[in-house]
């Protein structure tokens, strides 16, 4: 992926996506006395990350590499950028669950060794023979694998045949996906949930919404040397946050179903104005605070889902307010403790990086 500047819109749009989520996943106890309407599509949210992930992985820069090796170099770079963090969350998470639930040792043995295909990011090959009940060691860390796997299937043809894939097989395999799912389910929510054949809707999910994120790049890639006039530059930033707005409104409201699929629209156009310098976002997002909230969402994202499984499993009859307030507590605390461990190692290698390696590889 090509090293460019940070969209502060996108980075964000990241953050306020990353906290639906934590909302959406709030099954707790004390949430009965709550409407089951409010905060049921935040997992919508998900849709934003996969729309981004395809519009940069679209971005990234051809080169004279082979296109299996190019492939294969862009997915390990991809895994590679997010397993610090992923790892600071597996070992909080399996730690949690292991003091609360009373494991012994050959429990959490077990449970390490189940997750093997988790902490390499393929549990979401439909080959792992879990269901909807499933729950991994970090919860939603499937998000992480359909992505992987997705591009994995869709960055060698993007490689390979870029003009044909960018114009023609990227919206047709969305368009197709998408109708598919509909057809069969009628809403997007579905993660670990067969679809006729061996294949999650979750990896369906990401496939889909990875081609229309490439699709979104080749519009606006198309208008990058367009020449805007103000009055056009205010009109695409009315569009452009007027979507955000309708889709984090219509999360906090409806309830997932068929609505899913226009949030998939609204949120494809916000990202390719967002992306394309058009509008007045950069300005209005430019302070450096929303590039950190950008990194900082991965972290939130990966470390909430322990602390909902904790106070589900208590159970300590507290009321609606006690509950969020802890949950939310408990889910930012790990977060910043994990970017700034994380940030810590990152420094740390890239300083003693050839010192690390003379380790484990003897010099020629």
């Amino acid at each position: 992926m090509s090293n460019t500047k940070r969209n502060g819109t996108i980075d964000f749009m990241r953050f306020l996506f990353s906290i639906l989520i934590i909302f959406a996943h709030c099954n707790l106890p004390s949430m009965y006395s709550v409407p089951k309407s409010i905060f049921s599509s935040g997992v919508l949210g998900v849709e934003f990350f996969f729309i981004v992930s395809g519009f940069l992985m679209a971005k990234s820069k051809p080169s004279d590499m082979p296109v299996g090796q190019a492939s294969f170099r862009f997915i390990v770079r991809k895994y590679l950028s997010f397993m610090p963090v992923y790892v600071f969350s597996y070992i909080v998470s399996i730690t949690v669950s292991a003091v609360t639930r009373g494991w012994d040792f050959e429990k959490i043995f077990s449970n390490i060794g189940s997750s093997v295909s988790e902490i390499f990011m393929v549990h979401m090959s439909g080959l792992s023979m879990f269901d909807e009940h499933t729950e991994f060691i970090v919860g939603a860390s499937w998000y992480l694998s359909a992505m992987l796997i997705a591009m994995a299937v869709l960055f060698p043809f993007l490689y390979a045949k870029r003009d044909v894939f960018l114009n023609i097989i990227a919206p047709l395999l969305s368009l197709c996906l998408f109708s598919y799912i509909y057809i069969k389910q009628g809403k997007l929510s579905l993660t670990t949930t067969y679809a006729d054949f061996p294949v999650y809707y979750g990896l369906l999910r990401a496939l889909a919404e990875i081609s229309l994120g490439v699709f979104c790049f080749n519009i606006s890639d198309k208008i990058k040397d367009v020449k805007v006039t103000k009055v056009m530059s205010f009109i695409l930033t009315v569009v452009e946050l007027g979507c955000y707005v309708w889709v984090l409104a219509g999360c906090y409201y409806m309830p997932y179903g068929s609505w899913d699929f226009a949030v998939v629209l609204l949120l494809a156009i916000s990202v390719t104005i967002s992306f394309s310098g058009k509008s007045y976002s950069p300005i209005i997002f430019s302070a450096p605070v929303f590039g950190f909230l950008g990194k900082f969402s991965l972290s939130l994202y990966l470390n909430h889902y322990v602390w909902y499984r904790l106070l589900r499993d208590l159970n300590m009859k507290l009321d609606f307010g006690t509950e969020m307030l802890i949950y939310l507590g408990m889910a930012f605390l790990s977060a910043i403790l994990c970017l700034f461990t994380t940030e810590i190692i990152k420094e740390l290698w890239n300083t003693k990086k050839s010192d690390i390696k003379k380790v484990f590889i003897a010099e020629k």
